[in-house]
């Protein structure tokens, strides 16, 4: 089995938990609050995983440069912006419809990095990115009649465009952090991650931390 099979299946379980937990942050801190906790308190994670990379491991860990600060600047500010949304969604009465369609963020990733980078989808992601597209459809009409009319209305409900926005930065803020790992030019993608992490939460909690001050 390649490794990024249980990565993505580890991720997805995690992401689902932490979807939950902010639901339950929200009403005791506010959007702001729960959003900050997101990146604050994963920080202190982030600095002990690289820090035991770089005790444990062979190689050093690789200096920023230029294109690493851009590109992982555009995601920390992009993840920002689509965590707010979400959180948000749980302040409305149906924010699973919402919730349902910033689950798009895989489709538009793959979207976004043909428009920036100009990687190719196989004819296979293509189809697996309309099926899942379609099924985010039907869960938003699962308390309605089943008709074309409310499937295509339902995109344009208030709750689906803030979720389609949280997904598209989502989308945006995954191509953007690829780059920058990819940026750092080595010396293994464990490393190119941890750093990249670790400078995406130390610029999301001290620009939050500002911002509630």
């Amino acid at each position: 089995m390649d490794l990024w099979i249980p990565i993505t299946l580890a991720a997805a379980f995690l992401q689902n938990l932490r979807s939950a937990t902010q639901k339950h942050l929200k009403s005791v801190m506010g959007t702001t609050g729960a959003t900050f906790v997101r990146f604050g308190f994963g920080l202190p994670f982030a600095l002990v995983f690289l820090a035991a990379l770089a005790v444990f491991g062979a190689d050093g860990v690789p200096a920023p440069n230029g294109a690493f600060l851009l590109w992982v600047a555009a995601g920390a500010f992009g993840q920002i912006a689509a965590t707010f949304l979400l959180v948000h969604l749980f302040s409305y009465r149906n924010f699973a419809v919402g919730t349902a369609y910033s689950r798009t963020e895989p489709a538009q990733a793959a979207l976004f990095a043909l428009a920036f980078f100009g990687e190719r989808v196989s004819a296979g992601s293509l189809a697996a990115i309309a099926i899942s597209v379609f099924g985010v459809m039907l869960i938003s009409v699962a308390h309605m009649r089943m008709s074309w009319r409310n499937l295509v209305t339902s995109v344009f409900a208030r709750t689906a465009m803030i979720g389609l926005a949280s997904g598209a930065l989502f989308g945006v803020t995954a191509v953007a952090y690829r780059a920058a790992s990819l940026a750092l030019g080595g010396p293994n993608f464990m490393m190119q991650a941890a750093v990249t992490l670790v400078w995406a939460l130390a610029l999301q909690t001290a620009a939050m931390a500002a911002w509630m001050l």
